[in-house]
């Protein structure tokens, strides 16, 4: 009995994987994957969106259009992001070519507060006395964001030793939706959120398209 469970399980337990590797420039990150020889797989990844990758994605948002003030505002509002991608594969020949869906959930950080006077007419004149006397983390603004995108992907395994095999992915996503969260300890006007929030969303979607090379060490369980 226990030998016809092996038999008849053991070709699944054979087909899962335990992936650590990254995303470039979306992540590092950590996986599982259901990898068959033939069919359809899937898995889902963790991992962190910082340094360097953040930078190379601003600098892709800048060159495909993106306002200045916009990549300002990211840049020193956010320095970390968690990521979770889920995404379904069919595999052939040691390759395999699939969808993903993809939530970025943006830290919150502080956002300039003189490129936000500077482009949306925040008046902040008075902000050194309000400053001196509220002090500055009264006046600072935090800016929270969480990201969804779609992409497609294609993959290349290549065996090594024992249950080692390394993983190359070559893909793409595009930004579907994301939502943006202001806070304060002073009353800014409501108007100047809305017109921040306003400019991200337009701003993610049309130009938060990330192409990625991902390289992952993979352990064959």
């Amino acid at each position: 009995m226990f030998s016809l469970v092996v038999f008849v399980f053991q070709p699944i337990f054979a087909q899962q994987q335990l992936r650590i590797g990254t995303d470039i420039p979306l992540l590092y990150g950590i996986a599982y994957k259901y990898s068959p020889e033939k069919g359809i797989g899937g898995g889902l990844k963790a991992g962190i969106l910082t340094e360097p990758h953040n930078s190379i994605i601003l600098a892709a948002m800048e060159a495909f259009g993106t306002k200045s003030v916009i990549v300002d505002i990211v840049r020193e509002g956010f320095k970390m992001g968690i990521v979770l991608d889920g995404n379904a594969s069919w595999h052939w020949n040691k390759n395999y070519v699939g969808a993903n869906l993809i939530y970025i959930n943006l830290s919150a950080g502080e956002a300039p507060l003189d490129v936000i006077d500077g482009n949306y007419d925040l008046d902040l004149e008075y902000s050194p006395i309000l400053t001196s006397l509220l002090g500055q983390e009264t006046m600072q603004i935090n800016l929270h964001s969480c990201l969804m995108q779609v992409g497609v992907h294609y993959g290349r395994r290549i065996p090594l030793k024992d249950k080692l095999e390394l993983q190359l992915e070559f893909g793409i996503s595009k930004n579907i939706d994301s939502t943006n969260n202001f806070s304060s300890d002073f009353p800014y006007p409501l108007t100047i959120y809305n017109a921040i929030d306003e400019d991200l969303q337009e701003a993610y979607r049309k130009y938060a398209i990330i192409p990625t090379l991902g390289v992952y060490l993979v352990y064959n369980i």
